[in-house]
């Protein structure tokens, strides 16, 4: 850098000077044919020293050969050459007696202002031993000493700033080319981060698929703005997992990816710090603190330590309702180290990133929920296909055999049978609408309860009367038992009609034909409700769809269904504050377990529920 700075400004100067040596001699020559008188001097001396100087001048500022060669930017070529064409020019003019020994001062200073200290102090000496010889030579010295002290002395002086001068201009010029080629950097670096951003935010936009949105990110960001880059999602149910990884050395992703079986989001992790607080976390250098919590163990804290991270820079991705996860670049390896304009480039590019997740979730969730509506249409039009098919077929063979009876008399037993089908029929297509009409209006928000005092053991007893034929069908048999006589509260009595018949209906159709059992209790102001039966049971990792919309859970032999019934129990028995719990595996059959305020002393409507 010094070197450069030094060699552009002899450059940059060296075009200055022989301008000004051009005047110099211009000047010189008309002084010396217009003004000065000739006595004492050598005129052809004098007119081959013109003729030279001018020849010289011309030649350096026209052709610029010092940019050509090297030697010509030498301090002692330039030093020799002035020094020769002013001492000879001196002694064409005079000696002592020259008025022109003004111009060693003139030229030192042009040397010193050019070169090194070391290069003007030769030429210092060079111009004044060059003119004390002279005189010397021309026994002018006796007799004008202090003239010449004097003008010896001028020669130092004129140096020694000539020289300040030039170490304050070639501080200002290294300080130029510093900031040319800082600006160069920059405006290079902004450019390849544009295009980085661009070229990323296009690739984001370019996809909708949820698994591969992370790992996606993870490759873009190495090694632009890190060496490792991890991606942490936040899932439905609020936990946090690993979902994307990258390196840029394939020994530390594979590290990388074995770090997935440890918890990413543990007590004060830089995961855990982002999300909470909404905020970057900068670790600008690593050590023992940084590594991680030592409760996550030494296996843990050994990958760490392979992976060797240095610094990193974690940030939140935020959606447009929620926090989705965490973005974290890393630096291990390179040598490299994250600055300001890393972290501001980075955060814009989580920005980018929380948008392509967003879109990528809700293209996700669009899809499952019209892959639910239509898996619900298919399985709707068949549940309400089948009783209609009855219907038809029994009003038909009613028919026919009503048309029959007119020459052997009416059967009026088969009659009642096939009437009595057809209204079990009739019965089944209304609980199916009523089920629509109740999701329109759990959707719409338009769910009004009538709460009043009802007797829970009352309406148990009610739905167990109701389906006395169907558990005789199904080869089960049902026992209810109770704590007290009456389990009273303020409930909406039709709503809680459907939450029993909904559960013992379930019960009867999975319970394989086993023993149903009903409990009641209350205990704090809580009325407690579970129906428990002996069937084909529930996977436990099936337990928190259990209660979502359309969905079926039961293997393809179970009984059918349209996969509304558990939701709509649920949203009934959170209108009326309270709660729904289930306990099964597998083969283990299944509890379900319904707990509601007894509202002594209220009406107790949800929120957003009207009470009537």
């Amino acid at each position: 850098m010094d070197n450069l700075a030094a060699t552009e400004k002899v450059r940059s100067a060296e075009r200055q000077i022989a301008i000004v040596r051009s005047f110099v001699v211009l000047i010189n020559t008309l002084v010396y044919l217009l003004l000065m008188d000739k006595t004492g001097t050598l005129p052809w001396l004098a007119a081959a020293v013109i003729v030279v100087a001018f020849l010289y001048s011309g030649w350096v500022l026209w052709r610029e050969p010092y940019r050509r060669y090297a030697l010509l930017l030498s301090s002692y070529f330039t030093t020799a050459t002035d020094a020769l064409l002013i001492v000879v020019w001196v002694l064409a003019t005079g000696g002592i007696h020259s008025p022109f020994y003004i111009l060693l001062y003139l030229s030192i200073s042009a040397v010193a202002f050019r070169y090194a200290a070391r290069e003007a102090a030769a030429a210092t000496a060079i111009y004044a031993g060059s003119y004390l010889g002279l005189l010397l030579a021309l026994g002018q010295v006796g007799g004008h000493a202090a003239d010449v002290t004097v003008r010896l002395s001028y020669i130092g002086l004129f140096a020694l700033l000539s020289g300040l001068m030039s170490r304050e201009v070639l501080r200002q010029t290294r300080f130029r080319v510093e900031l040319a080629e800082q600006l160069n950097r920059e405006t290079e670096l902004a450019g390849r981060r544009s295009r980085f951003l661009a070229d990323a935010s296009a690739t984001l936009a370019g996809s909708l698929d949820w698994e591969e949105i992370p790992t996606c990110i993870a490759r873009l960001m190495v090694p632009m703005l890190g060496d490792n880059c991890v991606v942490d999602v936040i899932d439905e149910d609020g936990s946090i997992r690993r979902q994307g990884e990258a390196s840029v050395y394939p020994a530390k992703e594979e590290l990388l990816r074995q770090l997935r079986g440890f918890p990413s989001a543990a007590e004060a992790s830089p995961v855990r710090r982002a999300l909470d607080t909404g905020q970057t976390v900068f670790i600008p250098r690593f050590d023992d603190a940084a590594l991680g919590d030592p409760k996550r163990g030494e296996e843990y804290i050994g990958i760490v330590r392979a992976i060797g991270p240095t610094s990193s820079i974690t940030i939140p991705m935020r959606g447009r309702d929620r926090m989705l996860g965490a973005l974290t670049f890393g630096m291990g390896g390179s040598g490299r180290a994250h600055d300001p304009a890393d972290l501001a480039l980075a955060e814009e590019l989580a920005r980018h990133a929380a948008l392509a997740i967003d879109n990528a979730r809700l293209y996700r969730e669009a899809t499952q929920a019209i892959e639910a509506r239509d898996t619900f249409l298919s399985i709707a039009s068949h549940e309400l296909k089948t009783p209609l098919t009855t219907l038809v077929l029994q009003a038909e063979g009613l028919l026919r055999q009503s048309r029959g009876a007119a020459a052997d008399g009416l059967d009026s037993m088969s009659v009642v049978r096939r009437a009595d089908k057809m209204v079990q029929q009739t019965h089944r297509l209304d609980r199916l609408i009523n089920q629509l009409l109740d999701v329109s209006r759990i959707t719409s928000g338009h769910l009004d309860l009538d709460l009043k005092p009802v007797d829970l053991a009352g309406v148990v007893n009610d739905v167990v009367t109701r389906f006395s034929e169907d558990l005789a069908a199904a080869g089960s048999t049902l026992s209810v038992s109770n704590d007290g006589e009456a389990v009273m509260g303020r409930w909406d009595p039709m709503r809680l009609d459907q939450i029993v018949t909904n559960l013992v209906s379930n019960a009867i159709k999975y319970g394989r034909g086993g023993r149903i059992d009903v409990a009641l209790a209350v205990r704090g102001g809580w009325a407690r409700l579970a129906v428990t039966d002996h069937g084909i049971g529930i996977d436990k990792a099936h337990h928190q769809r259990l209660f979502q919309r359309f969905e079926r859970i039961a293997g393809k032999d179970a009984p059918g269904g349209i996969g509304l019934g558990l939701w709509i129990t649920r949203q009934f028995v959170m209108a009326m504050e309270g709660s729904i719990t289930v306990e099964s595996d597998l083969g283990q059959g299944s509890t379900f377990a319904v707990e509601l305020p007894t509202r002594a002393d209220g009406n107790g409507a949800a929120p957003g529920m009207a009470s009537t």
